[in-house]
């Protein structure tokens, strides 16, 4: 058989994706429905390419850790493994965005995840993996958006991240119609 060259763009298509969206918080604003919207938006985009896995309101570290190992755990050399997260991103109260971190909940349990530990939960998965997190203060995990020089914590060829703000920016578009406020976050609008 003869091999078709592969495009730059099939080279990032998703062949299997994780879609995590957290609403209910312990500490934080209640975001009801808005990270759960935005899973379901890229759910009907990506479920056209491959297996996707949704997960509402992950409230620890180990949850996190168990969704990716199920959704990635078969992964090879050949898949692109895409992970969506839709969370409240916040930053210390020194306000330094280098220690930006992500808070997981399911309303009852809540636990902050820093960007180190995600990469750690990521790195040995085989193939490419796409990260999108569409949270407050994201671009911090890239070095990019900040008046400080940050460290870009995913640097790496088999890596693509797109971040849905500066890591000195919020990531929500809200409005509220007298019932409440709604929101969508900036890379699903």
């Amino acid at each position: 058989p003869i091999e078709v060259p592969k495009t730059k763009v099939d080279w990032w298509l998703p062949t299997k994706a994780l879609l995590i969206g957290c609403d209910r918080f312990v500490t934080q604003p209640e975001t009801t429905p808005a990270s759960e919207n935005n899973v379901a938006v890229l759910n009907e985009v990506l479920a056209k390419l491959g297996p996707v896995t949704r997960v509402n309101d992950i409230g620890s570290f180990r949850d996190l850790e168990q969704a990716i190992e199920d959704a990635f755990g078969d992964a090879n050399e050949s898949d692109v493994c895409f992970l969506y997260i839709s969370t409240h991103g916040i930053l210390p109260e020194n306000e330094d965005p280098a220690g930006m971190t992500f808070v997981f909940s399911d309303g009852e349990r809540e636990e902050r995840v820093s960007p180190g530990q995600l990469r750690s939960l990521l790195e040995d998965i085989p193939g490419r993996k796409i990260l999108v997190p569409d949270t407050c203060y994201s671009g911090a995990i890239i070095g990019k958006g900040s008046r400080d020089s940050l460290e870009n914590m995913f640097a790496s060829d088999d890596t693509l991240v797109i971040t849905s703000c500066g890591a000195e920016e919020r990531s929500w578009f809200w409005s509220s119609s007298g019932q409440g406020s709604t929101g969508t976050g900036y890379f699903t609008g």
